[in-house]
């Protein structure tokens, strides 16, 4: 698939193998286009999400860039089938999360490099001002998409994308926890669904 770049270069995501992954909870899934809610925020990231919607100028849907478990892993997919939850606490049996992973071919949207995004996400010390290096860090404004690409396939676990939304039926691969969610996304005309288990 062809894929318009910053330059109005073109470059082929076939040869890439990478994907776009956006994880969610079944209960929050639409057939259709899916748009970031700020209402939604996990609140122990939230101010680190407002900074974000400040910089790209909309509520931030979160995807990982990549080809291996790895990057899958950004996503939260693992949570599935996590357990301990802090040091001394532990999931109750049929307490876990219900995790559904979309998985896209192409996909235009603001880079990040995921590493330094914890700048933002530790930033709570000095309320969330950030330098306009650290900025630059985090958005590499002089890199081209293809640049980016590049990146997140040699080192995998460190390219995100953030956009508005996603249209969740154009998902060129779905993953579920088990049969019973696959059945209801069937249900939902979802297509390309297969049972899939990670490991932690």
């Amino acid at each position: 698939m062809l894929v318009p770049c910053n330059q109005g270069t073109v470059f082929d995501m076939a040869d890439t193998g990478l994907m776009y992954h956006h994880s969610r909870e079944l209960k929050s899934i639409v057939y259709g286009e899916l748009s970031a809610d700020s209402r939604y925020y996990d609140p122990f990231f939230k101010d680190a999400y407002v900074w974000l919607e400040k910089e790209v100028g909309f509520s931030p849907l979160f995807l990982a860039v990549g080809q291996t478990i790895e990057d899958i892993r950004m996503t939260g997919y693992q949570d599935n089938w996590r357990r301990k939850v802090s040091t001394n606490e532990y999931r109750r049996a049929g307490n876990s999360p219900n995790h559904v992973l979309f998985s896209f071919d192409a996909l235009d949207g603001v880079f990040m490099d995921y590493s330094y995004w914890h700048i933002v996400l530790n930033a709570n010390h000095k309320n969330y001002r950030v330098s306009n290096y650290e900025t630059r860090l985090i958005f590499k404004p002089s890199w081209e998409k293809n640049r980016w690409l590049r990146y997140a396939k040699q080192h995998p676990h460190s390219v995100q994308l953030v956009r508005p939304n996603t249209d969740l039926r154009k998902a060129g691969r779905i993953w579920t926890r088990n049969n019973q969610t696959k059945t209801i996304l069937e249900g939902m005309e979802f297509k390309n669904i297969k049972v899939k288990r990670i490991r932690l």
